[in-house]
């Protein structure tokens, strides 16, 4: 996420940003997906195949599966992650706003918070 602070030094959450590092996520996601789908086993149906080899094969295939499915898993925590830390920061927004008493405070990228503010 690009722009982590502001010139007075003040974290700035960049809903924008935010949303952008998602979809780069499900992205990668997708990619993973099409290839654990090349990495099926059922593909090695091969009758020229050896069952040595395809035994080797199946197994390794096996393994790369079950590791991008992790790092699919891995991939939806962050965005996850990534969403909720948005959320919280719009809610202390609110709340910094009310306290204030004005709406003008904010925690986001162009929501025009001062020093005096931070």
């Amino acid at each position: 996420m690009a722009g982590l602070r502001d010139s007075n030094g003040t974290i700035v959450i960049d809903e924008r940003e935010a949303q952008a590092d998602i979809r780069k996520i499900e992205q990668a996601k997708k990619k993973l997906a099409e290839i654990r789908n090349l990495l099926d086993p059922s593909k090695l149906d091969d009758e020229r195949m050896l069952g040595e080899t395809r035994d080797a094969l199946s197994e390794t295939f096996s393994k790369m599966s079950k590791e991008l499915n992790n790092w699919e898993e891995k991939c939806t925590l962050v965005s996850k992650y990534i969403t909720q830390v948005v959320e919280k920061y719009k809610r202390i927004d609110r709340e910094y706003a009310s306290r204030v008493g004005h709406s003008g405070g904010s925690l986001f990228k162009g929501g025009g918070r001062s020093s005096r503010e931070g």
